[in-house]
């Protein structure tokens, strides 16, 4: 069924997934209006789209599975688990100042790839249920008309209290860019910058770890300051660094 419904990309689905985090967001100095596949497949998957969840689902699916949010959470996992180790090692911490920072880091998490709803078939099936079977010869406006009908009878049925919608894991997949989520004390790792920043499922674990696991364990240690980022066996030198986002 949500095969049916991605058809409006006549065929060229995967250039459109990937180009939905390439996409150069400079102005163009020459424009030219927007092609009209790309305008309807806008309408429906950006952020806020009427088929945001199905697209979602279909993205996962093919390019960052549960597979590979198993293997990510395990990296994060074993690099935490060392930098608490290494915790034990800064020298130019005091009792109390170590007691606190490994208080601060057990009540850091990761939220990693999507939410638990985006890859549940089941789910992503009952938001489309009101929709009749498309084909080939569905028109995009008659196409249009009909999700919005449908989207509107399941809002009616989450408001009743018929089915829950909200989904409290929610990520969104098609995040560009890694960054610390105050509200959770937790760092989310979308799967489209995993994805980006060249994570595979199914390699040797020594592929994926060494670019990941620098870019993950620099932004736990980040989380502590400056001074987190000096080096266990040197008093006076340090990491080079920055100050902007993860």
């Amino acid at each position: 069924m949500i095969r049916d419904l991605a058809q409006f990309t006549n065929g060229d689905g995967q250039k459109m997934f990937l180009d939905l985090f390439t996409q150069d967001e400079k102005e163009n100095e020459n424009p030219v209006s927007t092609p009209r596949d790309e305008l309807c497949f806008n309408i429906l998957v950006e952020n806020g789209g009427i088929m945001r969840p199905a697209v979602e689902n279909i993205f996962v699916r093919k390019y960052f599975d549960q597979e590979a949010k198993t293997e990510v959470t395990q990296i994060a996992g074993s690099l935490h688990l060392e930098f608490e180790r290494t915790l034990h090692k800064f020298y130019w911490m005091d009792i109390d100042t170590e007691a606190a920072a490994i208080e601060k880091l057990k009540r850091l998490k990761y939220k990693i790839g999507f939410g638990d709803k985006t890859i549940d078939e089941t789910y992503i099936e009952s938001l489309y249920k009101h929709l009749p079977t498309f084909t080939e010869r569905t028109k995009f406006p008659a196409m249009f008309q009909y999700i919005i009908r449908n989207n509107f009878l399941t809002d009616l049925e989450q408001l009743s209290g018929l089915m829950v919608k909200n989904d409290a894991t929610y990520i969104d997949p098609f995040g560009d860019h890694m960054f610390y989520d105050a509200t959770e004390t937790a760092l989310v790792l979308p799967a489209a910058y995993l994805y980006r920043m060249g994570f595979r499922s199914g390699l040797p674990p020594e592929s994926n770890f060494g670019g990941l696991g620098m870019i993950i364990s620099t932004a736990i240690v980040s989380q502590f300051g400056h001074e987190a980022l000096r080096l266990v066996d040197d008093k006076d030198e340090e990491w080079e660094h920055t100050s902007s986002p993860v």
